[in-house]
């Protein structure tokens, strides 16, 4: 699955649009994803959907300015589980995935739509 479109506060994946932030599964999307913590990703933000997965790599969209953080859990929990995480602002970050995706590489997106 890959992204065919990104701007602010829209996504489009597969030819469906989305307005809300996402979490992207190799063969679905879950929308409306929200963090506990709004501009912070937790580990339990993500732990089930990465669980699930079981992903080679993570890559977060970290917003159209780059203002979702990512707290050092989440590094460390994707080390311990040797999972690659790559982010950078939503724009980027949708090249990044879309670079593994097309690849072969086992990869869950998280992404941030607005700020």
């Amino acid at each position: 699955m890959t992204i065919d479109d990104y701007g602010f506060g829209s996504i489009t994946i597969a030819g469906d649009v989305f307005h809300s932030d996402v979490i992207i599964y190799p063969n679905r999307v879950e929308k409306d994803w929200w963090r506990g913590e709004g501009h912070l990703l937790r580990i339990a933000d993500i732990e089930n959907a990465v669980t699930e997965s079981a992903p080679d790599a993570v890559v977060v969209g970290t917003g159209a300015f780059g203002l979702m953080k990512i707290h050092q859990e989440v590094k460390d929990y994707l080390e311990e589980n040797t999972i690659r995480l790559l982010s950078a602002r939503s724009g980027s970050a949708v090249r990044l995935y879309n670079d593994l995706a097309s690849g072969g590489t086992s990869v869950l997106g998280a992404f941030h739509l607005t700020c």
